[in-house]
């Protein structure tokens, strides 16, 4: 397999969607994992 070139599919969806939106996204889509476990909290510094 063979590297032709980077996907960009995440920056162009984040850039869409605004700083705003891909916070609500992640507040909707990672409260919990995949196994039912709750996720990081947002207002927490990474």
């Amino acid at each position: 397999m063979e590297m032709t070139g980077e996907r960009d599919l995440l920056r162009l969806q984040a850039e869409k969607k605004g700083a705003d939106g891909m916070d609500q996204y992640r507040a909707e889509r990672n409260a919990r994992s995949i196994d039912g476990l709750p996720g990081y909290p947002l207002d927490e510094a990474w």
